[in-house]
């Protein structure tokens, strides 16, 4: 690669970080917080417990700066875990992804699984169950059981966090 063609793609991609470290780290109200998502009561599924905690664990990693929900959802002999944890920052929530998806996926998977102070994302048989979790901005998701139940809560979640936003006008 030619001298300038590569310094001139080094400046755009720290123009870029630069641009989305400071447009996250900016004094912003963000009203949807895990605790107004508590409500969450999945299609088919009958919610065993939920609680919301500052500061947790998430698989045994601690979470600090954040604020968790976690829930456990029943479907006949079966169930999953769900962490939805929003953290301080982009930097804050990049920075536990990476130490988790270590922790869960190895060190080779973790190093691409995400975009960071993005987007990243893990889907997978880890352990003994089925994993599918992102995170995005401040926000991380992890669903934990049989890959159709927590395919199917996650996309649900979704939905209903959406319309939870729409319903506070963001």
């Amino acid at each position: 690669m030619d001298h300038s063609v590569k310094a001139k793609f080094i400046s755009t991609v720290t123009i870029l970080i630069m641009v989305v470290a400071f447009a996250s780290c900016g004094p912003r109200t963000e009203p949807v917080t895990p605790g107004r998502l508590v409500g969450f009561q999945p299609d088919g599924y009958a919610v065993e417990s939920a609680e919301v905690v500052l500061g947790g664990k998430i698989d045994g990693l601690a979470a600090e700066d954040s604020v968790i929900l976690k829930m456990v959802f029943l479907r006949n002999q079966s169930y999953v875990e769900m962490s939805v944890a929003q953290f301080d920052g982009s930097l804050d929530s990049t920075s536990f992804w990476y130490s988790w998806t270590r922790e869960v996926a190895g060190p080779a998977r973790s190093a691409f699984s995400a975009f960071p102070l993005i987007y990243g994302e893990l889907s997978g048989v880890y352990g003994e169950s089925y994993v599918k979790a992102w995170f995005q901005g401040k926000w991380l998701y992890v669903f934990r059981g049989e890959k159709a139940q927590s395919e199917d809560i996650a996309e649900q979640f979704k939905d209903y966090k959406r319309a939870v936003e729409r319903s506070i006008g963001l």
